[in-house]
């Protein structure tokens, strides 16, 4: 069985989906089934990952990768086709569609296109969107279509979720002393905290959110990340500081629909 071993995809999948529940008050089976959905279409993302990279490799990633990939990709999307199927069923949100075309286009171009070697913030960026992109399907089913609490939340945990990942991905090329990729994470993250802070005044000053609310998720990560850029905490397990981080999203996703207003 193939299942990714990338365990702050996971938190960065079911967050953004739990939040856009908890802010919709749709905590019944609907729910369930739509979980049930992105974590089928999550699935897949691994076989399909690795069968691209044999192509690109032409073939040379292993034999019995590739058959263990091409073994559970059609079972992985049967599931996530059929419980897709359901969904529309139920909800007959028809904008999923062109959403989910969207989101599998992202995915490949990340993967054929987006290929240089060492850090991409670009390519970074294009993944967290991937894995976050639950939140805004989320909204579409269960609004018909995007509404400005939903498109809100979806935005915030993508730029928590961007710097956070941001963060980790520095520090495993640190411990791995991956010098030369090194350079382009550490400027960059400055400059999607920036960013962030930008995005969060501006809908502040619209009353959209109110960014007190934001601090347990976001302060204590802007925390950490300041401590260890300083070398007053330099974080030196990777593990935990993934179990770590893995905090920081959960005060997030408890916190966020108290924020949108």
């Amino acid at each position: 069985m193939i299942i990714t071993n990338e365990h702050g995809a996971w938190v960065i999948l079911l967050v953004p989906v739990l939040s856009v529940i908890l802010i919709s008050g749709e905590l019944n089976f609907y729910a369930v089934l739509f979980l049930a959905a992105a974590l089928g279409w999550f699935m897949v993302y691994k076989p399909a990952e690795m069968l691209i990279n044999s192509f690109l490799r032409n073939g040379k990633s292993g034999m019995l990768k590739q058959q263990d990939a091409l073994y559970w990709l059609p079972r992985y999307g049967s599931i996530a086709l059929l419980l897709s199927a359901a969904l529309l069923f139920f909800s007959e949100a028809w904008l999923l569609i062109p959403a989910g075309l969207f989101i599998a286009l992202l995915f490949l171009l990340m993967k054929f296109v987006m290929t240089s070697v060492g850090y991409s913030p670009l390519r970074n960026f294009t993944g967290t969107l991937l894995l976050t992109s639950g939140g805004f399907l989320a909204d579409i089913f269960f609004n018909g279509s995007f509404t400005q609490k939903g498109l809100i939340a979806s935005v915030m945990n993508l730029l928590f979720f961007t710097i956070s990942s941001s963060f980790a991905d520095l520090k495993m090329m640190e411990l791995r002393e991956d010098v030369g990729r090194i350079i382009h994470a550490r400027l960059i993250i400055p400059f999607f905290i920036i960013f962030t802070t930008a995005v969060v005044f501006l809908f502040a000053l619209s009353g959209y959110i109110l960014p007190l609310w934001l601090l347990p998720g976001f302060l204590p990560l802007l925390i950490h990340l300041t401590a260890d850029r300083l070398g007053k905490r330099r974080e030196k397990n990777f593990k935990r500081l993934g179990l770590t981080l893995m905090i920081y999203s959960i005060l997030f996703l408890v916190t966020l629909p108290y924020a949108i207003r």
